[in-house]
């Protein structure tokens, strides 16, 4: 069934509307906003299932909104019109469809962590969202941020891996003083593993792994 909402002062819709607004609520509520048909579409081809679809009037009308709104997996369907959706909308010209979602738990991590990409204070958001869909397109699924670095659920992030996250194990806030050690069946580094890959300078500059220390706690 899809809801219908019409005020401003519905507890739902001010609830969503601080969500999108702050990235302390999402951190602290573990919830990420899925803006846009491709990364609903990424996120419902691996299986998940979002707390609420959201679509505008306008947006409904288009039919990818509409088959998005009317079937992907979702606790909760809501219709807005254009001047409630404009509220949540994370970009100037919005499609008219977002999901919210559970911020997916990275797996645990390893005794040999084989390739990885560690990424120490890296505050683009969009360098890290590139970086994140090179590192799917490589097939090295985990990664390691420090503290102090974008956080990998932002909207811009999110936009910017154009889907990769769901096929990522993505550890934030990373403080450890653990030797990072590939598996004794994979000796390369996320580094030569990238080499012959079209990479981005954040990459290059940023992204290594080894038998050496990771990050420390300060």
């Amino acid at each position: 069934m899809i809801k219908r909402i019409q005020s401003r002062e519905n507890a739902w819709f001010k609830s969503l509307v601080k969500l999108s607004a702050s990235a302390r609520e999402r951190r602290l509520r573990g919830r990420a906003i899925l803006d846009g048909p491709h990364l609903i579409e990424a996120w419902r081809a691996g299986g998940g299932v979002a707390e609420a679809i959201v679509a505008s009037e306008t947006g409904s009308s288009r039919p990818e909104v509409r088959a998005l709104l009317e079937s992907a997996a979702a606790e909760t369907r809501v219709l807005l019109p254009d001047r409630l959706f404009d509220a949540l909308a994370q970009v100037v010209t919005p499609v008219g469809i977002l999901a919210v979602i559970a911020t997916p738990a990275p797996a645990s991590v390893p005794e040999e962590i084989g390739d990885a990409i560690l990424l120490e204070g890296l505050q683009d958001a969009g360098n890290l969202g590139s970086i994140l869909r090179t590192a799917a397109a490589a097939a090295i699924a985990r990664i390691f941020l420090s503290p102090g670095s974008a956080f990998a659920w932002s909207p811009k992030v999110l936009r910017a891996g154009m889907g990769a996250h769901f096929a990522l194990s993505i550890h934030e806030n990373v403080r450890s003083t653990r030797s990072i050690s590939p598996g004794p069946s994979r000796g390369s580094s996320a580094t030569r593993a990238l080499a012959s890959r079209p990479a981005s300078p954040a990459l290059r500059r940023t992204g290594s792994t080894s038998r050496c220390p990771a990050w420390r706690s300060r």
